[in-house]
């Protein structure tokens, strides 16, 4: 067995009729066919500086690949890397946010990094800031007869109820607050395949004057808006969230419906990126010749009368960015650094990564789970992306949205993403690490002490949107058992 491990891997000859480059990163051959007598495809062979007879030049629009000198004006026309007109919406990092004039870590502090006294005497602060601003959240686990029939459907199991559980509850957040009436465009932000625009649709199908707009960075299929084509009032807009001036979009713009905006998967730093869109850039701010200060003063006090409400389920804190945080006054009055914020964030996966799962809780309690029936549904994988763009949606892809519902890019929001293993990791590097924090605290002490971390930050973006003139607080809708993301942001006009 060693023997055969040591030996090379051997290159199979090329396929009959297929060029003859192997591609080191694919570990195969060119698929496209070599030029005629020429073992080469007209590409690779313009590389090796083989004559086919007619010369090639490089794109100008990516200089990765090229095209034959006599066909450069029809290729440029048809380019897929070719720059494409950004929309009136689109507006280069608007939602980003700043550093607060703080020294922001980097790479980002996390409790591996911070030396053990200061974060034990950090984890006495955030006990102390939540029992002085937080306390214990009010339960409000509500739902919705739009979804009564889901519900109800004995084909489901746990794992596609839960689901339809957190989006009647969210909906019916919605009607507790007002919001479900006529002349009202529901904004639903990070919408993936738009499940809760579909059964929200349900709730106010006899209203007058509705429109919904569904906001998401990637490709998406199997869009449940689809359903709704001939009824021509939704819009899907496809651009990232730090790039979106509300105020230019066609649905928004030079109308007087009231803004629901609302949502289920805005993970970490995407909560911030929202909350700072729809309070904003609603109102026309012209920065065209104001400084920097004068057109943050106008921001801040922009007209915020078109809001009418904001549901956002609240999640991936251990996600979040000081820069795009939209927190960061309550932070700074708290004495708290943009350092000791990234170190609250990264303590917020204690709040999960203990967490078993409501498959693990229904066998500990003497339930049993049907194999068949507990199984991840599609609502999993709503942010998944895929290939390709159904006729008819509009796009801005400034920021390059391919790939999945959290894709790389050098957004605010995907800078995060390096750390989506953090709750798989932590377990096994913080015990070699800092054994002291884990000798000292046991995994339910963990477990409240990244939830309240968790409440922090949160109460940062209540306090943001009260500063702008609205109504705002956390709620626990829905029971644990289905999720430990159980927190909902509501915050209504006053």
């Amino acid at each position: 067995m060693s023997d055969k491990k040591k030996t090379p891997n051997i290159r199979p000859d090329p396929p009959e009729g297929s060029c003859h480059f192997y591609v080191e990163r694919k570990k195969r051959y060119c698929r496209f066919h070599p030029a005629k007598d020429v073992k080469y495809c007209a590409e690779h062979a313009s590389v090796f500086g083989v004559d086919l007879g007619r010369r090639r030049v490089t794109c100008p629009y990516n200089t990765k690949h090229t095209c034959y000198a006599d066909k450069l004006n029809h290729h440029m026309k048809k380019c897929p890397d070719k720059p494409r007109d950004m929309p009136a919406y689109y507006s280069q990092g608007i939602n980003s946010g700043d550093n607060g004039g703080e020294v922001v870590p980097d790479p980002k502090e996390t409790v591996l990094t911070m030396p053990q006294d200061e974060l034990e005497k950090l984890i006495e602060r955030v006990n102390q800031l939540y029992d002085e601003h937080i306390g214990e959240l009010s339960t409000d686990i509500l739902s919705h007869p739009c979804l009564k029939e889901e519900l109800n459907n004995p084909s489901y199991g746990t794992a596609a109820i839960r689901h339809r559980k957190q989006q009647a509850s969210l909906i019916g957040q919605m009607e507790k607050l007002g919001l479900l009436t006529d002349g009202k465009c529901f904004l639903e932000m990070g919408a993936g395949k738009g499940q809760l625009s579909h059964w929200l649709h349900g709730a106010v199908v006899n209203k007058e004057d509705i429109r919904f707009v569904l906001i998401d960075r990637s490709h998406v299929r199997n869009k449940m808006d689809n359903l709704h084509k001939e009824e021509n009032i939704m819009d899907r807009i496809r651009i990232d969230i730090e790039h979106l001036r509300l105020g230019e979009v066609p649905s928004i713009d030079g109308n007087n419906r009231g803004i629901v905006a609302f949502g289920k998967h805005l993970c970490g730093p995407a909560t911030d990126l929202t909350l700072r869109c729809v309070t904003e850039t609603l109102a026309d701010v012209n920065e065209q010749h104001d400084s920097e200060d004068e057109v943050q003063r106008k921001r801040l006090k922009s007209d915020c009368s078109q809001l009418s409400g904001a549901v956002i389920a609240l999640c991936c804190h251990h996600r979040c960015n000081w820069i795009p945080y939209v927190g960061k006054q309550f932070f700074k009055s708290c004495g708290l650094s943009a350092r000791d914020y990234q170190v609250i964030s990264s303590m917020s996966s204690w709040a999960t990564c203990a967490w078993k799962g409501w498959s693990y809780q229904k066998k500990k309690d003497g339930g049993k789970v049907d194999p068949d029936q507990d199984t991840l549904s599609d609502d999993d994988d709503e942010h998944m992306g895929a290939t390709g763009l159904d006729q008819g949606e509009i796009i801005a892809e400034g920021s390059d949205q391919g790939g999945d519902g959290n894709s790389d890019k050098s957004s605010m929001a995907d800078d995060s993403k390096n750390e989506n293993h953090e709750r798989d990791t932590t377990g096994v590097e913080e015990k070699d690490n800092n054994t002291r924090i884990y000798s000292k605290l046991t995994q339910s002490e963990r477990e409240v002490i990244g939830r309240k971390c968790k409440r922090l930050i949160d109460y940062g973006r209540v306090c943001y949107l009260r500063d702008h003139g609205m109504k705002s607080d956390l709620k626990i809708y829905i029971d644990e058992f289905y999720t430990p993301e159980n927190v909902v942001l509501v915050a209504t006009s006053n």
